[in-house]
């Protein structure tokens, strides 16, 4: 029995910002934003803590002639804790929720 032609598949429209509802880079661009996120997350709750001298952390820092080390490792250690912390928040809570592109290509 012969068939009629294959038509090609109408290409997608593009979406608001002039993009295909599929990105390819859509998980490492989500990742990022939530890893920057919980990053700024760290540092703002690491100056608080200096600014409002918990525990007499401000008062050390300033009076150690090494306290611009010790803040920039201080600021190291947050943003990596909080950034690990705003990407589980964004895997576990935010990602599951979110619907899949459209057209993305089958496996």
């Amino acid at each position: 029995m012969l068939r009629p032609p294959a038509r090609p598949r109408p290409r997608p429209r593009p979406g608001p910002r002039g993009k295909t509802p599929y990105d390819p880079n859509r998980l490492p661009k989500f990742i990022l934003r939530h890893a920057i996120n919980g990053i700024v997350a760290g540092w703002v709750a690491m100056l608080a803590l200096i600014w409002l001298d918990l525990g007499g952390l401000g008062a050390r820092l300033a009076a150690s002639p090494d306290g611009d080390l010790a803040t920039a490792l201080l600021a190291i250690g947050f943003g990596v804790t909080f950034g690990f912390v705003g990407i589980g928040y964004g895997v576990l809570i935010v990602l599951p929720g979110l619907e899949p592109p459209r057209d993305a290509p089958e496996d």
